[in-house]
């Protein structure tokens, strides 16, 4: 009995090993448009829920699947998403702010009467 299950456990061991995926690690740093490291950029190997979010400097670390091929996806709110194919290096990626258009009222009162102002702001940063 005791053989019989010290060869399943060691069948078991193996079955494991077979259906393991082999990973390595892809690192970089995520800059703004002015070069500076930023925080909290989300990074997610595209098609899967592989992520991670960079740190204070704008550092990543991130274990992904062998193979050729994988793309990244980097995201941060007000920037544009970036795909960026994975490299053997330290990767260095650089986010663009989004284009952006703010349109409002503006409403002024004088001496009882009302006057509207149509305002609209367009900021275009990206370069």
């Amino acid at each position: 009995m005791k053989r019989v299950c010290s060869l399943f456990v060691l069948l078991l061991m193996f079955g494991i090993q077979a259906f393991a995926q082999n990973t390595h690690t892809v690192t970089g740093k995520v800059l703004d448009e002015v070069g500076v490291g930023f925080p909290g950029a989300s990074i997610t190997l595209k098609g899967t829920h592989i992520g991670t979010v960079t740190d204070v400097n704008g550092d990543f670390m991130l274990d992904v699947p062998d193979g050729s091929g994988n793309i990244l996806l980097i995201q941060a709110l007000g920037y544009n998403t970036r795909e960026v194919k994975e490299t053997d290096q330290t990767m260095t990626i650089r986010l663009h702010t989004k284009s952006r258009e703010l349109e409002g009222t503006l409403e002024a009162t004088y001496d009882g009467t009302s006057k509207q102002l149509w305002i609209e702001i367009r900021a275009n940063r990206s370069a």
